[in-house]
């Protein structure tokens, strides 16, 4: 017999809201994370002197329903809306665009993703680094 009903493998914040659900239940849950902070693509990170961004572009979109109903904010949650989001290249150089740009951008690298794997195309390494102007893949 365990002494957990739930074991969830990293902390994004879908595998935390499960979490607090399942705990609010009755049940018990364990969240194992990896990395020194929770929180998966919302974390910030510090990555060079003196500035830190989210690991991911999805910071602010958490439902507002569960960040209400778990009172997020009274347990430290803090949103920070941007107005520009700025992504860096391997080979220094840098652009800014507009936070809603960015994520549009977003969106539609992730509904292509989606539709590529969905009709069992694969999209390589090379393809993603361009597309998403991120550091090489390891």
């Amino acid at each position: 017999m365990s002494a957990y009903d739930t074991i969830l493998l990293g902390s994004s914040p879908n595998a935390l809201a499960a979490a607090a659900y399942l705990a609010r239940a009755g049940r018990r849950v364990l969240v194992l994370e990896r990395s020194a902070q929770i929180g998966g693509a919302t974390a910030t990170a510090h990555f060079a002197d003196g500035f830190q961004a989210d690991l991911g572009l999805i910071g602010g979109r958490l439902d507002p329903g569960i960040v209400d109903e778990l009172q997020l904010r009274r347990h430290g949650l803090e949103i920070v809306e941007r107005d520009t989001v700025t992504s860096l290249l391997p080979d220094g150089r840098s652009f800014t665009l507009p936070a809603v740009a960015g994520r549009e951008a977003a969106d539609h690298l992730g509904r292509r993703l989606a539709t590529r794997r969905a009709t069992g195309s694969s999209c390589s390494c090379s393809t993603w680094r361009a597309t998403s102007c991120g550091p090489p893949m390891p």
